[in-house]
């Protein structure tokens, strides 16, 4: 059986340590997982749940900002703090080594590299999860620039990218794309008969979109006076107090509702009316796939990730301009276009079924894993 130490960036219980999950699940018949993960959170106890060894280190990711004055001026000491923690985790990895034997190090982020340099220590192989831009959907800098990474992405035994546009943005020519699983393949009924409702779930911050829906329901809002907006999410309290602001001004109070981070999503995008994927910049859009598994209408946003994942109008709603997406969500809400949007949700269903599972992911990557053990 195939030893692999996963290497979350983050300990979140959803992102991409829910998809890390996703893999160890449909995997963990054929593969032995150790994760390590950079603190405790959420994530800890689904792996404990499943009986999956994990280690907590405190190592960063190789990336930094500069949104103010502040984060110019304490950049050497958290250069420094970064370079400790990162000798420490390195000495952890060395150590673990020693007690489980890893055949391979399978580093879930594009954004930490302890991983890396690991694997090229004890001279076993590392594979690359790269899910995000970086710079494009979070506005990071990546430490020592693009091409430096571009660099480090070539010396690993394989890369994998979560789109075509993960793989075209880092220049990345022998890497896979392998497209995120989000769930086993579903056997349920889609549920046609939709609540009056859009959802949005992402962080509530401007690259995600959620200030564009905003002004675009306000708009929606004079024409359609019944539907509502749920808004799932986590920000910053600034960031919250101006969406607040606009609910207010707008005088929809009773008809956009801030739910916070929800554990009951999948079930509220069954039962919604669309979806509303607004994104900048999205790699992939882990709620876009979900969305379309579950027979839910996709509004989204005609870029990177969401445009590779919903494809054209078959598949769900595409729009370029906050007009456009104004549209999307009249005819969403438009009875007389029932049969229409049936037809898409079936369409985006069967799309989805073929790309976006569990099954399919596990598939791809379980391949990877004996391909890269067999050099």
């Amino acid at each position: 059986m195939l030893k692999v130490l996963f290497i979350s960036h983050d300990a979140v219980p959803y992102g991409a340590p829910k998809s890390m999950v996703n893999i160890i699940d449909g995997l963990q018949q054929q593969v032995c997982f150790v994760v390590l993960l950079p603190y405790e959170g959420g994530i800890k106890t689904e792996l404990e749940i499943r009986g999956i060894k994990n280690y907590v280190s405190r190592y960063f990711w190789d990336v930094y900002s500069f949104s103010n004055f502040k984060d110019f001026m304490f950049l050497p000491v958290r250069l420094t703090r970064h370079y400790l923690a990162h000798f420490k985790t390195l000495q952890l990895i060395k150590n673990l080594h020693k007690t489980h034997n890893f055949d391979i190090i399978h580093s879930n982020s594009g954004v930490v590299r302890v991983g890396f340099f690991a694997a090229k220590i004890l001279k076993i192989p590392h594979i690359w999860h790269v899910r995000e831009f970086q710079t494009k959907d979070y506005n990071l800098n990546i430490l020592f620039g693009r091409k430096y990474f571009i660099k480090l992405l070539n010396k690993t035994e394989k890369t994998i990218c979560v789109s075509q546009s993960i793989q075209k943005y880092f220049e990345i020519q022998d890497g896979n794309v392998i497209y995120n699983g989000v769930m086993p393949k579903s056997v349920n009924e889609i549920t046609f008969e939709k609540e009056n409702y859009f959802v949005f779930a992402a962080s509530l911050i401007p690259q995600k979109g959620v200030f564009d829906v905003l002004e675009a329901f306000v708009k929606f809002s004079h024409i359609n006076k019944t539907t509502r907006l749920f808004i799932c999410g986590t920000g910053n309290e600034e960031n919250i107090k101006k969406i607040n602001k606009i609910i207010d001004n707008a005088g929809l109070q009773d008809r956009v509702k801030l739910l916070g981070y929800r554990n009951d999503i999948l079930q509220l995008l069954k039962e919604a009316k669309a979806c509303i994927v607004p994104s900048h910049y999205e790699a992939f859009g882990r709620i876009t796939a979900e969305a379309m598994l579950l027979g839910c209408p996709v509004i989204g946003k005609a870029s990177e990730g969401t445009l590779e994942i919903i494809q054209d109008s078959r598949y769900g709603s595409l729009y370029n301009s906050k007009e456009e997406l104004v549209n999307a969500m009249i005819f969403q809400g438009e009875p007389s276009n029932n049969a229409i949007i049936s037809k898409m949700i079936n369409a985006a269903k069967i799309r989805a079924d073929k790309l976006f599972t569990q099954e399919q992911l596990c598939s791809n990557i379980l391949e990877v894993y004996h391909s890269v053990s067999n050099k």
